[in-house]
């Protein structure tokens, strides 16, 4: 009984990850209307009593909407026979959670929904003229591989229902059922099965509902362009867009449908393979367009790319195959989105490629863990032809920001070779035949659910799994964030980062059905930074979301770095998954804390694999999340030597194994830069990183570095040379200077003054007009990790270093070739800091600036840009600025400048602001305020930049970094008394 009350504080507890309450607390008998009504004694643990089959999420305004299924099996027996199928919140809505409380859901739409077995697909028709949003659904049909033929329509406040009447096929027959459904805020599209067949047979095809967005009054519309009968538009093996010479196979009831409204086109996603005759082909995308002039419903369907731009036997394309021989090809494109990346350019993500993805019971797949970025053809106007097709990855034009030219030969195809189309740069980090695409939980058991759940948000992709994991398979959600070259597209993506939401995702002990991890959707509020997601890995009846802790954390990590740091955290170094070096040849990942005097050591994680090294990308290791800091295996507290002072920053070497035992861990104070080395200085080979009980850590101490004068603002490193910036003050004033220091293998010899170079002064040379270095970043130019640029932050603007074989070889001033550059036509900005992102190869960072918009010398505001680079022989002319600001895609004055900021970091969709807000200073008990603002804050409905206002923010005096850690997936900020944390 005490442990059941343990669960219960905890779930309605205002700290950590909440659990959204639904109608879970009671059960009614099977057959409603109940005549008694049984307590459900796991209530406390579960949001609904059936499960979450679909959901859709409304990013205007924050709302999540569920559709649950009719839990008619009782699985799994550990549970289930406590559970009656009870009929109820069939359709519901949960608003943003505003505060660290518990979201409760309303329900909107009728509870007789469920008798039919419940819901099968759920999509979002966006408001019009603000009008409300409506939904459209479709119910578990008589088959287990499809639903009804029919179309409900409910508002979002649940106050209209209606249906539609039965949809008709391609051929005018009555459909057999729908396979899944997309909309806007005026057309319903439903991929549907033929009259006796599955989708994908003869006469499938995508039906058209035209419906009033007041009243919901529907009716099926004539879809084939041409022929005013009322059809839906063919999409089958015999369709043009699809077939090459031959008709191909198409996977049965296996449609990925996605509506995008800044194109204006409907997107269709098929898994089908080819006849096996020399010269056949097929493409599994298909690009849908409505007539833009009569807005009848008539839908034209459109070749995604041409035939003459597929290569006969090239297995490299992602979305078309023409074969050489007689061996049948497959190709498999599902989840399909779209993003539109904050530089302008656009482009179709999808899951698969060239390969099969398992269905439900298969383990045939050989794609599913692929996800691939397409660039698409934007002119700006949705009636030429070309919108939304294959765009030329090699014609992009950098005034509009967008890919204006379709692709009409191989030449001009993206492929599986292009660093810019593979998402994660790798596979995700689970079996290629793990099965990924299924009937969407028709019968809410495990085996009938898809494991993959894809998000775009910004310029970032989130993936949940919702697999159970193993050695081979991880499971949980990851995301990755692109990078953009000068112009503006897309050059690469940062590896697979397990960071969306913690690895625990809830306070539920596993003995009750609740599994660690595994999540079936995931949506990410980029207003407030959280993250709602389905989890429980057994039932799927769990909604959480995110929130901020500040004492009672659900999570140990916090726990224990506030025990070693009550004076304060400081500083942070985040070692995941894709650091350099450590996840080929180490099994363990790490965190570094830095407080007064003090840095404590974590491990984060530990890959499941058994010995390295370990795969390449090293996201692709799956990773077990340590929760235990009890041992000094895992958690090692460390001291500076005498009054060092606060450690404002930390960094580690990123050495390869072949280069020897040139490891080590620095750390930066008012005092001086330090070094964490053995008694005897040696470094160690990234091969030797194991826990920290020993070494390179046991026998490990601090040591002062003696040839680096000055307090140190800035230390960076990306493996090829060390990096650090410092502040001196004397009589003429203060100078800062910023070391090269090629790495060696004894911090005496590294660190002895013929190995130390300085590349730029204040005061001189280009810098002669700067008075002070503030902050830098790294920006890589090679793929292979080689060469690089600096980007430097100063009182006199922003610099970006010009050497032709880059910085890592300038051994002075003059060689680093330092050159001014400016996002405002040449004005002059005071830049504090410079955020980067966590990726071994980065080529796009931020400047944050320091502005006095009302020119009386009070610089209290800020603005963050967002620059670029990452060509290989970079100049200064391949750096760009896009877009210009990156406050928010607005004009509006509001956003014109910020609150004066002093930390930024964003995982390319959430970005968390630490400011400075006026009157906040040495005199206030508030001397910092967190703000998390999108930069699409039009499509996301904010109207100004506004402090978040959680109550466990609202204490916190100061507040000096905040980050996501490792594979936890937790959200951490530093504060003047340890640590808060978003889990």
């Amino acid at each position: 009984m005490k442990k059941f009350l343990f669960i219960l504080l905890l779930a309605q507890s205002a700290y950590g990850t909440l659990l959204v309450q639904g109608n879970a607390a009671t059960l009614n008998s099977p057959v409603p209307p109940a005549t008694t009504a049984t307590p459900n004694p796991n209530a406390s643990i579960l949001t609904f009593s059936q499960p979450v089959n679909a959901r859709a999420y409304d990013i205007a305004s924050g709302t999540l909407y569920v559709g649950l299924a009719n839990l008619t099996q009782p699985t799994p027996p550990t549970l289930a026979n406590t559970l009656a199928p009870a009929l109820a919140y069939a359709v519901s809505k949960v608003s943003r959670p505003t505060d660290s409380t518990n979201s409760t859901f309303l329900p909107i739409a009728s509870n007789a929904l469920l008798s039919s077995g419940g819901v099968v697909y759920l999509t979002l028709a966006p408001s019009v003229n603000n009008l409300p949003p409506n939904l459209a659904l479709s119910l578990v049909g008589t088959s287990t591989t499809s639903s009804l033929n029919t179309v409900i329509l409910c508002s979002a406040n649940g106050a209209t229902v209606q249906q539609t009447a039965s949809l008709v096929d391609a051929s005018g027959a009555a459909a057999n059922g729908i396979a899944q459904l997309a909309a806007n805020p005026t057309f319903v599209f439903a991929a549907v099965q033929p009259d006796g067949g599955t989708f994908g047979s003869p006469n499938s095809g995508i039906a058209v509902v035209s419906f009033n967005p007041i009243n919901l009054l529907s009716q099926q519309t004539a879809a084939q362009p041409g022929n005013p009968t009322i059809k839906a538009a063919l999409l089958d093996p015999t369709s043009p867009q699809i077939a090459i010479y031959s008709d191909p196979t198409i996977a049965s009831d296996l449609a990925s449908l996605y509506w995008d409204a800044h194109l204006q086109r409907l997107y269709v996603g098929l898994q089908l393979s080819t006849t096996g005759t020399a010269g056949d082909g097929a493409r599994s995308v298909v690009v849908g367009q409505l007539n833009p002039a009569l807005q009848n419903g008539t839908l034209t369907l459109y070749d995604f790319l041409p035939n003459d731009a597929l290569t006969e036997g090239a297995v490299n394309n992602i979305v078309g195959v023409l074969q050489n021989s007689t061996t049948s090809l497959s190709l498999a494109a599902a989840n399909l989105k779209t993003m539109h990346t904050t530089t302008g350019a656009s482009y179709l993500i999808l899951q698969g490629g060239n390969g099969t993805i398992s269905t439900n019971g298969s383990l045939s797949g050989t794609v599913g863990n692929n996800i691939w970025a397409l660039p698409l053809v934007d002119v700006g106007t949705p009636s030429n032809a070309a919108q939304g097709t294959l765009a030329d990855k090699n014609d992009f034009n950098s005034n509009t920001g967008r890919f204006e030219t379709p692709a009409t030969m191989n030449s001009q195809v993206t492929t599986t070779t292009d660093a810019a189309a593979l998402v994660g740069q790798g596979p995700l980090p689970v079996q290629a035949k793990t099965p990924y695409w299924g009937t969407s939980g028709l019968t809410a058991t495990t085996t009938d659910l898809s494991t993959l759940d894809l998000v775009v948000m910004g310029d970032t992709v989130y993936v949940s799994l919702a697999n159970p994991p193993t050695s081979s398979d991880d499971t949980g959600v990851f995301y990755s964030q692109a990078m953009f070259d000068g112009q503006g597209k897309i050059s690469s993506w940062t590896t697979w980062a397990k960071r969306g939401l913690p690895f625990n995702p809830n306070p539920f002990p596993k003995n009750l059905p609740i599994q660690n991890s595994q999540v079936l959707f995931v949506d990410v509020d980029a207003v407030t930074g959280k993250v709602w997601a389905v989890i429980d890995g057994e039932l799927w009846q769990t909604v959480v979301s995110t929130g901020w802790d500040s004492g009672q954390f659900m999570s140990p990590l916090p726990q224990v770095v506030n025990a070693a740091l009550s004076s304060g955290c400081l500083s942070v170094l985040d070692l995941d998954q894709s650091t350099q070096g450590l996840g080929q040849f180490a099994a363990e990942r790490y965190a570094l804390f830095g407080g007064v005097n003090t840095v404590a050591f974590v491990i984060t994680s530990s890959s499941t694999s058994p010995t390295p090294p370990f795969s390449t990308p090293a996201s692709q290791s799956p990773q077990t999340v340590i929760s235990d800091f009890s041992t000094p295996q895992n958690f090692l507290v460390t001291s500076l030597p005498g009054s060092s002072g606060g450690v404002k920053v930390l960094e580690y070497s990123r050495r390869l194994s072949g280069e020897g035992a040139t490891n080590y861990f620095f750390a930066g104070t008012d005092q001086g830069l330090f070094v964490f080395a053995d008694s005897s200085g040696n470094g160690f080979d990234v091969t030797q990183l194991s826990t920290l009980d020993v070494p390179p850590f046991a026998g490990g101490s601090w040591k002062l570095v003696p040839n680096i004068a000055g307090s140190v603002v800035d230390i960076k490193t990306s493996g090829l040379a060390l990096y650090v910036l410092t502040v001196q003050s004397g009589p003429a004033g203060s100078v800062s200077t910023l070391y090269s220091v090629p790495f060696t293998t004894n911090s005496g010899t590294m660190f002895a003054p013929g190995n130390i170079d300085i590349i730029a002064q204040s005061g001189v040379g280009s810098l002669s007009g700067t008075a002070a270095l503030y902050g830098m970043q790294i920006i890589s130019i090679a793929t292979n990790e080689t060469a690089e640029q600096l980007a430097l932050g100063t009182n006199n603007g922003l610099f970006v270093s010009t050497n032709g074989a880059g910085v890592q070889a300038a051994t002075s001033q003059a060689a680093a070739g330092f050159t001014a550059i400016s996002p405002d036509n040449g004005k002059t900005q005071y830049y504090g800091s410079i955020a980067g992102i966590d990726t071994p190869t980065p080529s796009t960072v931020w400047p944050v600036s320091l502005q006095d918009p009302t020119g009386l010398g009070i610089y209290g505001h800020s603005s963050v840009f967002q620059l670029s680079g990452g060509e290989p022989g970079d100049t200064i002319d391949n750096f760009g600025f896009d877009p210009v600001p990156f406050n928010a895609d607005s004009s509006a004055p509001q956003f014109a400048t910020l609150p004066r900021t002093t930390y930024f970091w964003s995982d390319g969709a959430r970005r968390f602001f630490i400011v400075q807000p006026q009157g906040c200073g040495p005199n206030n008990s508030i001397s910092s305020r967190m703000l998390v603002l999108p930069y699409d804050v039009v499509g996301q409905n904010v109207t100004t930049p506004t402090d978040l206002t959680d109550s466990v923010l609202n204490g916190i005096g100061r507040i000096y970094w905040v980050k996501s850690i490792g594979a936890t997936g937790i959200v951490m900020a530093g504060t003047g008394t340890g640590v808060i944390a978003l889990e």
